[in-house]
């Protein structure tokens, strides 16, 4: 039973990810399939000149820093995933913007990770304006750290639980005059 009700509690995170990482992978398939690397699809529409859909490898991370560092982001990947998990395990049911902020985290840390593993390098097509280009993960990433932010501020304006708040001091005894 009790594997049950922990397994209840890992779904929205298991869902989360899950929806993201399918979602990562398939945008990616999609693109690596109808673009060249380097290939640019710009459609006669006004909004190609604020974005576009484009075919780069991306070996390095956030828009392609550090690249001699590939497998190390990697590793890293994986051990973010292991910490977003322990992170998920302790927070509270009741923290949902939090919860959900660790189901976007580890969606894009595992579908960067896919890809490093099976080809080496992250397939990033999104360009907007003169930003690096993104895929799903990356805005999956930006997206959960927003709700993270959100869920901290939310329980910094409601002050700590009833339980947690300092109570004034209790008189032990003695007499005062020591």
């Amino acid at each position: 039973m009790a594997l049950n009700k922990r397994l209840a509690d890992f779904s929205l995170l298991i869902l989360t990810a899950a929806v993201i990482v399918l979602l990562d992978q398939a945008t990616k398939r999609l693109v690596r399939a109808h673009l060249a690397y380097g290939e640019v699809y710009r459609p006669d529409l006004w909004i190609t000149q604020y974005a576009r859909v484009v075919n780069l490898k991306n070996y390095g991370m956030l828009g392609g820093i550090f690249p001699q560092l590939s497998s190390l982001w990697a590793l890293a990947s994986f051990l973010v995933s292991l910490a977003i998990i322990y992170g998920f395990a302790r927070t509270p049911t009741t923290e949902h913007w939090i919860r959900l902020g660790w189901g976007f985290l580890l969606g894009g840390a595992i579908g960067n990770l896919i890809d490093r593993l099976h080809q080496g390098f992250v397939t990033d097509f999104l360009s907007l304006g003169s930003l690096p280009a993104l895929n799903i993960a990356d805005i999956s990433v930006i997206i959960g750290l927003i709700m993270l932010a959100i869920g901290i501020w939310q329980q910094d304006k409601a002050g700590p639980p009833l339980d947690q708040r300092s109570h004034p001091p209790t008189f032990t005894g003695g007499t005062g005059r020591e």
